[in-house]
C-alpha cells in the first residue's frame, strides 16, 4: 500500500487520540487546540467531552487504517475527512459559533488528505 497514506493515517490518528485523552483527562495546550475552535461562548465540560467522544472514534478509525491498510480501510478513513471537513463548515454555516480561520485550515487540509486518499484507490 502507499507509506506516503500509510504515515499519514497512523500520525494524524495517533495526534487524534493524544487529543482526544487531553480533553477528557488533561488540560493542557493539545487539549485546547480542538476545543479553541469554538466560539468561547458556547465551552462547557458536556460539549468538550463530546467533542473528545467524536475525535476518539475518527481518530481510531484513522489509526487502524494506517495499521491495516486495504482499499476498503483508505475509503472508510477517507471518508472521516470529508465528514469532518462537512460538520465543521455545517457548524460555522448554520451556527456561526466557531471561529472561521481555524475552521478553514481544517476543512481544507481534510479535503486535500481526502482527495489524496481517493486518488490512491
Amino acid at each position: 500500500m502507499n507509506y506516503f497514506i500509510n504515515s499519514i493515517l497512523i500520525i494524524n490518528g495517533i495526534y487524534d487520540l493524544l487529543c482526544s485523552f487531553s480533553i477528557l483527562f488533561l488540560s493542557n495546550p493539545l487539549s485546547f487546540i480542538h476545543i479553541n475552535m469554538f466560539h468561547p461562548s458556547i465551552h462547557s465540560p458536556i460539549i468538550n467531552r463530546l467533542l473528545a467522544y467524536w475525535i476518539l472514534t475518527y481518530g481510531s478509525i484513522r489509526l487502524i487504517s494506517g495499521l491495516y491498510p486495504s482499499n476498503i480501510t483508505y475509503f472508510i478513513s477517507a471518508n472521516t475527512y470529508i465528514i469532518e471537513a462537512f460538520c465543521y463548515e455545517y457548524e460555522l454555516f448554520i451556527n456561526n459559533l466557531m471561529l472561521k480561520n481555524k475552521i478553514r485550515f481544517v476543512s481544507i487540509s481534510s479535503i486535500i488528505i481526502f482527495t489524496q486518499i481517493l486518488s490512491y484507490l
